[in-house]
């Protein structure tokens, strides 16, 4: 054997014990040699093999092929790509008159202009809002003979009074500490979809705006004779989120998705709903107009202009008169939202943040379920006490029925097992982690047998569509079935049975 030989034997040698060491232990190699196993996987891809031929791979795998006929079509074609002069034509003049208006461009100045504000003017304001607002209250006091004090409402005084005090202390620009700052980086940057050009502007000094500032807060605090400050400082942060919304009507879609548990706290949930949709339409149009943003017509999106459409003839005709046109036009208001989602949510990033949102609201939802189970807040109206004594009641979240509640967390568990497996970064894998945990806790304080009988259809239907090894799994999951009741509280194992 000559020295050649001798090194190619050795070459081989390395690169058998390299491939050992990939397919694992003596123990995995002999499992996934094992005959249970691969009879197993056999049937495995004779099942995955059916379903791609099936009805259920044709409504996964057709939507493209459909797209593609519909887009050489003659109806996407008219209204896109050869497209009419008439519309050309009103576009071509809308887009001239959004570039010249003059509240677009005052209104992009101004908000530049706010973000090179030094936080000291702001300190300012605040101090001065909050110095005449507590001099406002203890005048009205001494008029009523101080009757009845309110202690939350002079709290709010003082707050603003304390909050400006480190704002002194500063004289970077406004925009400068918003980028620089960890959670208002992960809100406006990380969540919000803004640059660092955007908000990282340089701080201007002058002596003027300090004077604008004081006499600004000065107003403000005068003005709390006829209106409460809370009520003040939430009706300016409304009026700057919808600026913002209509600069920017991504945001209006991302606050939509996490406000959906919350909108149970105002007495018109649907109204308040159709208005961030109608105000992120508004945004959503003068972009389209100005050519910062693209609608694209796919084959589905005729379908909902004709369901749209036979909504809002069904208001007009139907025997309930104007209650029957008001709701028709809500729910044409609120499909307005599908448009939005489907022409603003187009990269990678965005739909991450879209998903981010929703995760994150569900699991302040479940954490605050938990907690109710924990404190013993829960509902009894939902429980049935004649056949369940050992159950003192099920929890309902921010919602009124615990129903409702597991089924809003059974949609958002998908997600959370989405950011779970897909997490980039081991901080991101747990906080996913802790989020699927709390949400499965919750589900399961609520009592509600469908939403359990859903999540495992989830976990089953994600595994499914994700991995074939999911077969393995519920197989090796079958074994532990039997001893299920021995970890399971006794309550919920008979409600299950």
């Amino acid at each position: 054997m000559n020295k050649n030989e001798r090194k190619q034997r050795r070459h081989e040698a390395r690169l058998a014990r390299s491939e050992r060491k990939k397919s694992g232990s003596v123990i995995s190699r002999m499992v996934s040699f094992s005959l249970l196993l691969h009879l197993l996987d056999l049937l495995t891809n004779a099942v995955y093999r059916c379903l791609s031929r099936g009805l259920f791979g044709r409504a996964f795998t057709a939507y493209s092929s459909e797209q593609t006929a519909f887009e050489k079509g003659a109806v996407r074609g008219y209204f896109t790509e050869r497209g009419s002069d008439i519309f050309r034509r009103i576009r071509a003049r809308l887009s001239n008159a959004f570039e010249r208006s003059y509240l677009l461009d005052k209104f992009g100045r101004f908000i530049k202009k706010l973000m090179e504000v030094p936080i000291r003017l702001y300190g300012n304001l605040f101090l001065s809002f909050g110095i005449y607002s507590v001099m406002i209250y203890f005048i009205e006091q001494l008029m009523t003979d101080f009757g009845d004090w309110d202690s939350g409402a002079v709290a709010v005084r003082i707050v603003l009074i304390v909050i400006s005090l480190p704002m002194h202390m500063s004289s970077e620009s406004l925009g400068h500490a918003l980028s620089r700052g960890a959670l208002t980086r992960a809100i406006f940057i990380d969540a919000l979809g803004f640059t660092e050009e955007d908000l990282d502007l340089p701080a201007k000094r002058t002596r003027r705006k300090a004077n604008y500032a004081v006499m600004l807060g000065m107003a403000a605090g005068l003005v709390t004779f006829f209106i409460e400050p809370l009520e003040l400082i939430i009706t300016a942060s409304i009026v700057i989120l919808s600026l913002l919304i209509i600069a920017s009507p991504e945001i209006g879609v991302m606050l939509s998705i996490f406000m959906i548990p919350f909108y149970s706290f105002f007495e018109i949930p649907s109204l308040l709903l159709a208005a961030l949709v109608l105000l992120s339409t508004v945004g959503y149009v003068i972009k389209l107009v100005r050519g910062k943003r693209i609608f694209k017509l796919e084959i589905l999106d005729v379908f909902v202009i004709i369901f749209a459409i036979l909504m809002l003839m069904s208001g007009i005709i139907s025997a309930g008169g104007v209650a029957s046109f008001t709701s028709s036009l809500l729910c044409c208001a609120l499909l307005l939202g599908y448009f939005l989602f489907v022409n603003l949510m187009r990269t990678e990033e965005w739909i991450d943040r879209c998903v981010s949102a929703l995760v994150s609201s569900g699991v302040i939802t479940a954490a605050f379920g938990v907690l109710q189970y924990i404190s013993g807040n829960m509902s009894t109206d939902w429980l049935d006490t004649l056949y369940f004594t050992d159950i003192e009641g099920r929890v309902v979240s921010f919602f009124d029925n615990p129903n409702v509640l597991s089924a809003y967390l059974v949609i958002v568990f998908p997600f959370l097992l989405y950011k779970l497996f897909r997490a980039k970064t081991a901080r991101g894998g747990l906080l996913a982690f802790l989020g699927a945990i709390t949400v499965i806790t919750c589900v399961m304080m609520t009592y509600s047998r469908a939403a359990w009988l859903a999540m495992i259809a989830v976990v089953l239907l994600y595994g499914l569509i994700n991995s074939r090894k999911t077969l393995k799994a519920c197989l090796c999951f079958g074994f532990a079935i039997p001893f299920l009741p021995y970890v399971l509280p006794s309550s919920v194992v008979n409600r299950f049975m």
